[in-house]
């Protein structure tokens, strides 16, 4: 809840950034600076809660569905074999909307895990979209703090970058065994992924369009 509550303030926060301007690319106030790390931060920690998800439990929810062994096997190959195609999403320029778009596949892909068929064809091509987002915030996320502070407080700001990625994730366990435990599937859980990441994809397009990231 505290996860869910902090990342609804996201998209209203950003709208708070300074319009765009022909300046420099990196907010010039500091107000605009620590918005914008808040929803790094943010992201962040829904990233490590998504893919901690995922990881847990995507065997145990395919299984209930009665799909094969095969499927199951084929779908973590696939997710995994475009991971490392999606090291594109990667490539340097407009961090803040390329984040944009990374949580906006991550939507894509529980929406279809929730609200479609569980046939083998929807199965896979849900693994290999969110295969595409799979590691692809945290990297982005260095480099729009780069942007916004510069290289000398990296080393800090992954720090502070990893530790809510690993924060989200430890929650993601917890809340998956709860919701199972309360309701005997983890459909709770999945929705709650998919409102952070559909949150999350606003909130970074209204931070790109505020600091005027693009080049």
């Amino acid at each position: 809840l505290a996860l869910a509550a902090g990342v609804a303030l996201v998209a209203p926060l950003a709208l708070l950034l300074p319009p765009p301007s022909g300046h420099p690319p990196a907010p010039e106030t500091l107000k605009g600076r620590s918005l914008i790390l808040a929803i790094l931060v943010a992201g962040a920690a829904v990233s490590g809660f998504q893919t901690g998800l995922f990881s847990a439990t995507l065997g145990v929810t395919l299984s209930d569905h009665g799909l094969a062994v095969e499927v199951i096997v084929t779908a973590l190959l696939l997710l995994n074999l475009f991971n490392v195609a999606g090291a594109a999403l990667t490539v340097t320029g407009a961090p803040l909307r390329r984040l944009s778009l990374v949580f906006l596949l991550r939507a894509i892909a529980f929406a279809a895990l929730l609200w479609l068929p569980l046939t083998p064809v929807v199965v896979l091509g849900a693994a290999s979209v969110a295969g595409l987002v799979w590691f692809a915030a945290l990297p982005l996320a260095i480099a729009a703090i780069s942007e916004l502070y510069g290289t000398r407080s990296i080393g800090f700001m992954t720090g502070i970058l990893v530790c809510g990625w690993q924060a989200g994730a430890y929650a993601a366990v917890l809340f998956a065994v709860d919701t199972y435990g309360w309701w005997g599937n983890y459909d709770r859980a999945f929705e709650s992924a998919f409102g952070l990441a559909l949150a999350l994809a606003l909130g970074y397009a209204a931070a790109h369009r505020g600091s005027h990231q693009t080049r």
